[in-house]
Parts: C-alpha cells; sequence; structure tokens
C-alpha cells in the first residue's frame, strides 16, 4: 500500500457508482462478515483500517472492492403503512482512500455521510425546515462490511449554461430539547428545563455567527400549568422580548391535566454582526403556582457562508430551476463538497473551483438540496459497536406464532416456541428486537420495525393460512424509551400516545404493531387487529422461566384437572357515589347472559355491596367478601371478572384486592383468566413500579394465567362494554376448539368503537387456549326416570330422600364414549336464591341479583366404560319450596375432561316416613394434612383440614339458619368461615368426605382450630386441633398507602401496613421527584400497634423546600426493626395535581 495525504481524489464518474450493490429486496447481513458503528449528529464519518480490526473483522488488509457500509438515512419510521419508507437496508455511498493498491490497510481511511436518527425536512408549502424527533432512539447505526462491497461516492456531472444567481449565504437550522423528565409518566413527550425556583432559563442554539443581514424564524413549545389566566411564556435574546403567549389555565378541579401545551414563534434581525444568545421564561403575572416546562425551541436563521474551521451546511430551499453559484468563505485547505440530501438520500461529489479562501461550486435549484462543505480532518470517528452475526429474518415465511424477545430471554422464548411447535402444531419463530431493528430500521430501536415485519410476513404469505396469527412480546416495556428514568424495563418497546398530559387521554398500547392493513396506523379506534397479541411483562430470566413454566404447565398438567375448570367469578365493587351501582347490576346482567348460554359453568358472585361494611379509623373494608375472593383465588376458577374502581395496586378504594394478596397467592396451576375493568391495575409501562396485574401474572407460584386488563384510566361505561363485548368472544368455539386468547382479545377489540379499547391489553400468551373441559357429560337417569333434553323429570327430590341418578361421556361431536375412564364431580345445588346489594354507603340503589350455591351434594364417583352414577340422601334443610335445581358432572382422568349440566332438576318438599336418625356426625380435625398432631408447629399460613363421617351424609346445604359447616378460630364462632362450599364427598362415598380452610398471616402462638359440621338430619358435632404458629419471617413490608392520590390540596397521609405489630422501628419516609432526586424528608420512631401505621399527614407545600411543581413523585418508607436489625422498604407513586 502506497501512504498517501488523506484528501480526496475525483473520479471521473457521474452520480452514484455501485460495486456490490443489493437489491431492495435482498437482506445484505445475511452473508459476509459485518460490524456496526453509531453517531448522533450529522456529519461526515471516518474509518480507518485499524477500526475495521477494532470492531472484529479481522486483521486485515481487505480488498478494497469488498467495502461497504448500509445504512437508511431516514430517521423516525412513518406510523402509516401506506407512507413511503426504505425496504431494507441500502448501501451508502463511501468515499475510500487506500493509496491506490487496491488493498484496505490499517491507515488507510474510508469516509461516508451519517445522519442524526433526528432529520430535518424541508416543508415546500410553508418555506421552512421542520425537524422530525426520533422518540425512540438518539443515536443512528451503519453496518460495515469488509465482504460485500457496496456503493462508492460518485461525482455529479458538471452544471451547464450560464449562472443565473450568485449566493453567498444558507440557512442554518438548529433544534433545543433536553428530554429530562415525563410529566404524568405515560405519553411519548418529554421535557426538559423546569420553571419555578428559576424563571428564565438559557437555550443554547448551535447557530454560526449572523450579520447585520441575517433573519431569524423560531418556534417555542412548552407545557404550562396555572389555574388561572395571566401566565406567559416568553422567549427573548439578549434581554429583548421576541414572542409570548399567554398559557391556559387548566381545571382545578377534575385534575384531568396536569399542563396544557403552549407554543409561541415568530422572526427577528438583530440587525448586528454575532452570536446571539437566546432565553426562556416563565412570567407568572402573579399566580404563585404557575409552573412551566420547556419541550423544544427550533430555529432557522439566513447566515453568511463561512466554513469556521468546521463543516458547513448548504441548504437551498428553492424551486427555480435556476442555475445558482454558491461561495463559501474561509473555506480550509482540502475542502471538498458532498451533496448529502437530494431526492431521497442520494450522495455525490460536487465538483468546485477555489478562488483564494472562497470555495465555489454551481448547482441547479430544482428542489431542495443540502450539500456539506468539509476538509477531512473534520471527520469524526464513529462509535465502534462491534460485530454482527448474520441473519436474515425477511426470509421467514409461515409464521402462524411469532416471537419478539429481548436478547435477555431468548432462551426462554425459543422454549415457549419450542412448546408450541409441539403441542399447538403452529409453525413459530423467534426473533429478537436487535435482529428486525437491524433489518428494518437500520439498527435505531424504533417500534415501526416491529410492526413492518410483521406487516411483511403477511403480505409475503402465499396464502391466508400462511399469515402470521399470533405475536406474543417477550419482555417489559416502559414509556421511557431511551432509558432516562432510573429503573430500565424498556425490554420490548410499547406505543405512547402522543397525548403526554393526563392519565385519561394518554395510553400505551400493544395492538399497534397488529394494525397490518395499508390505510392503518393512525386513529386507532376505527381500526382492526390482525393478528392476536400478548405480552409477557418480565424482566428477569427467572422471571421469563417462570412465565413459561406456568404456561406449560397450564396447558399439560394433567394434575391441575378439576372442577375449578367449570367455575366462573363475576365481582364488583361497592357504590361510592350514586351511579356505581351499575358495577354491580352490569356484572349480574353479563353472569345472567352467561349462564343463559353456557349452563354446565357454575357461576360464583362476590358484589361487595352485598357483604356487610365494617369502619375503622376512617377507613372502610369488606372483610368477609375480600376472605371469600382470596379463597376464590385459592381454589382455582376458569375466568375472574371484576368491575369497579381500583389502580396500580390492587382493586376498590375498600382494599379488596391488594397487592401483597397477589404476591402471595400460591394456586399452583389452578389458574383464572382475570378479566378488570378498573383503572390502571396492570400498567406495564411504568418502570418505578410493578403493578398488581403484571405481579398477578408473574408470581411464580400461582396467580393468573392471563390478564385482559387496564393499563390505563378507563370510563366505567365503555369499560363494561368493553367487558360485554370480550364475554361475548370468550367461549366461541372454532373447529370444535374454544378460541385461544389472542383470538379472543383480537374479536372483542374488533367488535368495539370506543377508544377506551386502547387502554386494554393481554399479559399472557395469545396463542394459548382457557382450559375450558373438552368434552360433554350427559344425565340419563334420575332415580330410574329415563332423561331427555328438553324435558324436564317428572320425580321432585325430597328432603331425607334417596336419590340415584346416571350419566355418561361424550365426545367433541356428541357421541358417547364408552372407553372413558377416569372420575365425575358432581354436584346438585338448590334452587336459585334472591338476594340484594345493601347499599352500605347510602349511595345508588340496592341491585337484586340471584344466587345458587347451596349444595345439596358435592362429591366424587369413579366413571367406568364412560358412564358414571350417584347415590347420596338428601339433606333436611333444602328450601322445602319446589323448584328446579342445578345437577352438574365434570369428568376427567389422566389426558381430558368434560362438563355437563341439567337445570330443570325439580327440588322440594320432605318425605313422609324418613328412617330416624339422632346421631351427630364424626369431625376430625388437622392442619394441613392428616397427619398432623394435636399441639404441633405450623408456619403462619396454614390449611384447616377437617374429615367428616355420617352414614346419612353431611349437610352442606347451607339453607337452615345455624345448620352451616362452621370453621372457627380459637372458638371465635361469631367470626366462623362458612364451609359448605368446601365440602367434598370422598370418592365414591356420599357419607364421607372433607372440608378445608387456609389461614393467612396467623399471629405467633398457641391456636384452636375447629369445625362443627351437621349430617343429613341436622345432629350436629365438633372437632378440635391445637397447633402453635412459630412465624419466624424477616420485617416485610405489605403496602404503602397515600391519600388522597392524586392530591389537590391539603396535606398527604401516609400510612403502611406491615408484618411488626408490637416491634420497634425506625421510619425513614422521603419524597423523591421523577428523575430520582430527593425533596422532603421525614423520620419516625416508635412501637405500632396492630399491622397498619399512620405516620403523618404531611403539608407538602408548607415544607421549608417551597411548594412542589405539579406532576408525579414518588414516596419511600425505609423501615427497620431496631431489636433484630432487619431493614425493608416499600415505595408508591404520588400524582400532585394542584398546588
Amino acid at each position: 500500500m502506497k501512504r498517501i495525504l488523506p484528501c480526496f481524489r475525483l473520479f471521473a464518474v457521474v452520480g452514484i457508482m455501485a460495486i456490490g450493490t443489493l437489491s431492495a429486496q435482498h437482506n445484505p447481513l445475511k452473508q459476509g462478515d459485518w460490524a456496526r458503528v453509531a453517531w448522533v449528529s450529522d456529519g461526515v464519518y471516518a474509518l480507518k483500517g485499524s477500526d475495521l480490526t477494532s470492531l472484529g473483522l479481522g486483521p486485515g488488509p481487505w480488498p478494497t472492492a469488498q467495502l461497504g457500509v448500509y445504512h437508511n438515512p431516514t430517521g423516525l419510521l412513518p406510523e402509516r403503512n401506506n407512507a413511503v419508507r426504505p425496504n431494507g437496508l441500502k448501501s451508502l455511498p463511501i468515499r475510500v482512500d487506500d493509496g491506490g493498491d487496491g488493498q484496505f490497510g490499517p491507515t488507510d481511511v474510508l469516509y461516508f455521510y451519517g445522519q442524526s436518527p433526528h432529520v430535518w425536512n424541508f416543508n415546500s408549502t410553508i418555506g421552512r425546515y421542520e425537524h422530525v424527533q426520533h422518540i425512540y432512539s438518539d443515536t443512528a447505526f451503519a453496518f460495515v462490511t469488509t465482504t460485500q462491497g457496496g456503493a462508492r461516492m460518485g461525482t455529479a456531472t458538471a452544471v451547464s449554461g450560464a449562472v443565473d444567481r450568485e449566493r453567498s449565504r444558507t440557512v442554518a437550522v438548529a433544534f433545543h430539547e433536553r428530554e429530562q423528565r415525563n410529566l404524568v409518566g405515560s405519553g411519548r413527550q418529554w421535557f426538559g428545563e423546569l420553571f419555578d425556583y428559576s424563571l428564565v432559563h438559557p437555550v443554547a442554539l448551535d447557530l454560526p455567527p449572523f450579520d447585520a443581514q441575517s433573519n431569524l424564524q423560531f418556534q417555542v413549545r412548552a407545557a404550562v400549568r396555572t389555574t388561572q389566566f395571566g401566565p406567559r411564556f416568553v422567549f427573548q435574546t439578549n434581554g429583548q422580548e421576541l414572542a409570548s403567549a399567554q398559557a391556559n389555565p387548566i381545571s382545578a378541579v377534575t385534575g384531568a391535566d396536569v399542563a396544557a401545551g403552549i407554543s409561541l414563534g415568530g422572526t427577528h434581525q438583530p440587525g448586528v454582526a454575532g452570536v446571539p444568545s437566546f432565553t426562556v421564561a416563565l412570567d407568572r403575572a402573579g399566580v404563585s403556582g404557575a409552573v412551566a416546562h420547556l419541550d423544544w425551541v427550533r430555529a432557522e436563521a439566513d447566515v453568511p457562508l463561512v466554513q469556521y474551521q468546521k463543516p458547513v451546511w448548504v441548504r437551498s430551499s428553492a424551486d427555480s430551476g435556476k442555475v445558482v453559484r454558491y461561495s463559501v468563505e474561509q473555506a480550509a485547505a482540502g475542502a471538498v463538497v458532498w451533496e448529502v440530501g437530494h431526492r431521497g438520500g442520494r450522495y455525490v461529489e460536487r465538483p468546485f473551483v477555489r478562488v483564494g479562501s472562497v470555495l465555489q461550486f454551481v448547482i441547479r435549484e430544482d428542489s431542495a438540496r443540502t450539500h456539506v462543505v468539509f476538509s477531512p480532518n473534520q471527520a469524526q470517528v464513529p462509535v465502534l459497536r462491534g460485530r454482527v452475526e448474520n441473519q436474515n429474518i425477511r426470509a421467514f415465511r409461515g409464521v402462524d406464532y411469532l416471537v419478539v424477545t429481548h436478547p435477555n430471554f431468548r432462551e426462554s422464548a425459543d422454549r415457549l416456541a419450542a412448546f408450541h411447535t409441539e403441542h399447538s402444531r403452529y409453525r413459530t419463530a423467534v426473533v429478537e428486537v436487535q435482529e428486525l431493528y437491524n433489518e428494518f430500521s437500520s439498527g435505531a430501536q424504533d417500534l415501526v420495525a416491529i410492526r413492518d415485519f410483521i406487516k411483511h410476513l403477511r403480505d409475503s404469505s402465499a396464502t391466508l393460512e400462511d399469515r402470521p396469527k399470533y405475536v406474543v412480546l417477550f419482555g417489559d416495556a416502559s414509556y421511557d424509551y431511551k432509558n432516562r428514568v432510573s429503573s430500565k424495563q424498556n425490554f420490548v418497546p410499547i406505543y405512547q400516545s402522543p397525548a403526554s398530559f393526563s392519565l385519561y387521554s394518554s395510553y400505551c398500547l400493544d395492538d399497534f404493531i397488529g394494525y397490518l392493513d395499508a390505510n392503518e396506523g393512525a386513529n386507532f379506534t376505527s381500526q382492526t387487529l390482525d393478528v392476536g397479541i400478548g405480552r409477557l411483562p418480565v424482566t428477569t430470566k427467572a422471571e421469563a422461566e417462570a412465565q413459561v413454566d406456568k404456561i406449560v404447565g397450564y396447558a399439560t398438567d394433567t394434575t391441575a384437572y378439576g372442577p375449578w375448570r367449570k367455575r366462573l367469578l363475576f365481582v364488583a365493587d361497592d357504590a361510592d357515589a350514586s351511579w356505581e351501582s351499575t358495577f354491580s347490576a352490569a356484572q349480574e346482567v353479563l353472569a345472567n347472559r352467561v349462564e343463559a348460554d353456557l349452563p354446565f359453568f357454575t357461576i360464583n358472585k362476590i358484589y361487595t355491596d352485598a357483604f356487610l361494611q365494617q369502619s375503622s379509623s376512617g377507613s372502610q373494608s369488606y372483610p368477609a367478601a375480600r376472605e371469600q375472593l382470596l379463597r376464590a383465588f385459592e381454589q382455582g376458577n376458569l375466568v375472574t371478572s371484576y368491575l369497579g374502581h381500583g389502580g396500580e395496586v390492587g382493586w376498590c378504594s375498600e382494599n379488596l384486592l391488594q397487592l401483597g394478596d397477589v404476591k402471595a397467592f400460591k394456586n399452583g396451576h389452578k389458574l383464572p383468566l382475570v378479566v378488570t375493568i378498573t383503572c390502571e391495575f396492570s400498567r406495564l409501562d411504568d418502570p418505578l413500579r410493578t403493578s398488581a396485574g403484571e405481579v398477578l401474572l408473574l408470581n411464580p407460584n400461582g396467580g393468573a394465567i392471563a390478564l385482559l386488563s387496564t393499563t390505563r384510566v378507563v370510563g366505567a361505561f365503555e369499560g363494561a362494554v368493553m367487558n360485554d363485548s370480550i364475554f361475548s368472544e370468550l367461549f366461541k368455539r372454532e373447529d370444535n376448539r374454544y378460541r385461544t386468547l389472542g383470538q379472543i382479545v383480537r374479536g372483542a377489540k374488533n367488535g368495539v368503537k370506543s377508544g377506551d379499547k386502547m387502554r386494554f391489553t393481554l399479559l399472557g400468551d395469545p396463542g394459548l387456549r382457557l382450559n375450558v373441559p373438552r368434552y360433554g357429560a350427559v344425565w340419563d337417569s334420575v332415580n330410574g326416570e329415563a332423561l331427555a333434553a328438553g324435558v324436564a323429570p317428572s320425580d321432585t327430590l325430597k328432603a331425607l330422600s334417596d336419590v340415584e341418578a346416571t350419566g355418561y361421556v361424550v365426545g367433541d361431536l356428541g357421541q358417547y364414549l364408552p372407553n372413558y375412564s377416569g372420575v365425575a364431580y358432581v354436584e346438585l345445588l338448590d334452587k336459585k336464591v334472591q338476594r340484594s346489594t345493601l347499599v352500605n354507603d347510602d349511595q345508588g340503589v340496592a341491585v337484586p341479583f340471584l344466587l345458587q350455591e347451596n349444595a345439596v351434594y358435592r362429591g366424587r364417583v369413579r366413571v367406568e366404560n364412560g358412564r358414571f352414577k350417584i347415590k347420596f340422601k338428601v339433606p333436611l334443610d333444602i328450601a322445602l319450596n319446589v323448584g328446579p335445581g342445578k345437577l352438574t358432572a365434570y369428568v376427567f382422568n389422566d389426558t381430558s375432561d368434560g362438563i355437563g349440566s341439567r337445570t330443570d332438576v325439580r327440588i322440594g318438599g320432605l318425605r313422609a316416613n324418613a328412617p330416624v336418625d339422632n346421631t351427630g356426625p364424626t369431625v376430625s380435625a388437622y392442619l394441613n394434612d392428616t397427619l398432623f398432631q394435636n399441639g404441633g408447629y405450623t408456619g403462619t399460613d396454614p390449611v384447616g383440614l377437617a374429615r367428616l363421617y355420617d352414614p346419612s351424609g353431611i349437610n352442606a346445604v347451607g339453607n337452615g339458619i345455624g345448620h352451616d359447616v362452621l370453621g372457627a378460630l380459637d372458638g371465635a364462632w361469631n367470626e366462623a368461615v362458612v364451609l359448605n362450599g368446601s365440602y367434598e364427598s370422598d370418592l365414591d362415598r356420599f357419607d364421607r368426605g372433607t372440608v378445608r380452610l387456609p389461614f393467612f398471616d396467623l399471629p405467633e402462638g398457641p391456636h384452636t382450630f375447629s369445625v362443627r359440621a351437621w349430617d343429613a338430619y341436622n345432629n350436629p358435632a365438633v372437632g378440635s386441633v391445637d397447633f402453635v404458629v412459630v412465624r419466624g419471617q424477616l420485617l416485610q413490608l405489605d403496602q404503602l398507602f397515600l391519600y388522597p392520590n392524586p392530591l389537590a390540596s391539603g396535606p398527604l397521609t401516609v400510612a403502611f401496613s406491615h408484618n411488626q405489630d408490637g416491634q420497634p422501628l425506625e421510619v425513614g419516609a422521603s419524597l423523591h421527584a421523577s428523575d430520582g432526586r430527593v425533596l422532603r424528608t421525614y423520620d419516625w420512631v416508635g412501637t405500632p400497634s396492630g399491622n397498619r401505621t399512620e405516620l403523618l399527614d404531611w403539608d407538602l407545600n408548607a415544607d421549608p423546600g417551597g411548594p412542589l411543581v405539579p406532576g408525579w413523585y414518588w414516596v419511600r418508607l425505609r423501615v427497620k426493626n431496631t431489636q433484630t436489625g432487619q431493614r425493608d422498604v416499600v415505595g408508591e407513586r404520588l400524582v400532585l395535581i394542584s398546588n
């Protein structure tokens, strides 16, 4: 190699000379050696041979003809599907100085032009340059190859004809934005300088020096928080006001918006030479609580063309067709001219002449063009990111089930895909996000790249069957794409709304990547999902492994077969306002519709307002409803639906379900699909907190298999409409199979046009099917009377009468399965009873509803040759009025299960001359299992267990006053738990069975568990067992309570729940800004009484630090047990909406 100076030699080439260029459909990364480089700003970049070695491309030298740089200089990809976009990586023209020997060695240099991810586009309509900020990435990337070749920088043909105009000026552009804070932790708008303690901030605009003729055009965007008219936002230079705008006040009552956007702009001609300085300011105009946040400042100036010892950009915006000669003063020795922005990224070297220190070149102004004048020694070195492995995801075809994963979770994603390949017979593919970015967005993070790949899969499908059906996003998301906040959880990005001032109007949306039609990509309320999308919001490899374990276990664990698969649970909040009676009313309508359409399901209802409310120290609770809900989760059900108020840490203001409950669930593979119509329960994109919905899914020991849940605030009416749409899709069948979760959510969302559908998401695997029993069970006789479909039996099942009923198992098409063997779980429910909500808070109206939960019989029998038979005695405590009961059978074996029911079995009356029985049942009580010894030790969460026996059977109906099966702790029969619903007869025995009562967080020390039971003749008996609870656990903080939250005015009440009753504690409370700065502190020392401690009423604005800026904050408690030295930390978000 010959050593030459780093300058350019002109080649006799016209236009662009491409060496080894690839077609638009070709993916260059599929073969050869590649590495990646990065940069952040527009400019010319240089790579030496030694840099290529550092990138991992070998020691060199390399044939010069095989060098190439590939990139797409388009900035942010367009969100509309029909907008023009690059189709694959393009070869970026480069200039190579190799000494002329055709070999590229360590000291040889190649040059290319790199465009920032934030781009300037000329708007010919308004005659100005517009700046497009890349919301996903501040870094641009290119791919360098030493084997595949690429385009070379050609030389433009000299412009012919006489020069029409002389120009020695250009348009300089500058943009100022500091993305430091997101006002509500939602949306894509980020703001910089805060105008509160300091009301004036300088703005650094990188503009070249002005002369007396220079003219400035500017535009400013900010957000202002004021509840009164008067405050102005001002743009000024050297103390001179250039423009201002008055802020619109926001409502201090609703608190919906934390600020209002404000824009101002104008022109300015300083009239003097030099570099002007600019400031922005907030004029409060006497409104002391007004605050502002600067969004950005855009400037465009007419300046003299001078190189100033650095590259200078020459922008021509005229479209006159005239021949124009540009003259650049103080051009550096060795300077050259590149055209870098003509008609979609043409790169050519422009001929020029020098007249002393003036460099001149000629162009024809037929469109907006950009040139850069620079010398080689002004070229920058890009960041060397390292080698890139070959990839070719564009070649994928016929993918049913796509997993888009962060590389941290690749192993788990592969395991999930392999499971579905074998179990679900899907054609699967796993793609890492960076692979998508490499081929579709030139290596930079861009959510549109994920959507474009999925659209590419669909558009390249040979048949409809080959189109993608399911997309799993494997990794958590964040509203912070660029990892500006402390917790970095942006593994797989999610769409963020442009609206960013309110939790009511903003939203995040995974559905964006599933809108694939040509005219889609905006106005999502009217668009239709083309694929089923679900997210697994994992943040660690352990969570990823646990999620796959849950999915595989749910789909394949035959030991988890059980009657929980036939139970549906409907939960409603109480009425704290008159309109909120609709929570219970809407759930009742929905539950009744489901039962009418699908009578084989058992419908359970927990309408909070139907339970007695308890009040203490300014708060209300429903302990009985809460306990029933927790037991329902532990026992398992197929679907749980909740309608009512809630938030990121639980359901309803009475803490019906709390974050600590969700973490503690241990229901194994008895996992429900949880449908929540509440606010923010599954706000998955908050990097500072894991929502209760996410915890419910991520709990490795139980929780939920999936959630159709809310990520933002939703309206009650719109939420109820969405709930109705979900249940309309939930149990549809296709090809004799129940739908997948992806089909359910896709159908539900496509059936709704409300904007609130964008605030619902599927957390879970969209390719998974609900564990609805596959087969059927048919009852064919009761007491010897043959049963026919649609014809009610003539016999009436009377109290103390003996009953015998038979049935059989049928397959998918209703055919009898004579080879089926297994177990049938049988339940006969007494007639429906009318109940009503209690209007605990004197708000709204009483809502009537129907319950059918009193079990006449509940037991298990064998299934042999596809048939089963039950025998039992009807307890005395049935309701004696005659009416229809419900006889259900759930059958299962090691490979399958089935379900069926009759809702026309008549129950009522009393058998005449029934045999006499005066002896009560045998009751034997234990803890956890029947091996437990009286007086033994247990942990804080034991399960009470009792074995019951009586020749006439056990009365678990629940109709008779005082005749319930009850479980009591420490003799507190007035607080006993009704165990009728947990009683289960032994296999093929109606006379003996078991009840269970889970306990939670029992205090240390001795206790007694007692069970009272009645036989069919209402003879009672009691059994008890003594036990000792040994806690032996670390200090644990359950939840931090902040109220009111959002806080409009007045003091903030701070309280926390814990397991340190009677323990000496030191508590440090701190208030943090969204960027982590500590703003307030408070210390407390004491010994709490009980498991909830109220620390203080904190007047945040009375603190010496001055009033706080509206926005969101973080309250953190650090708690230490001074006796044991144990420590724990808990935190909670606070939204301040007014000072």
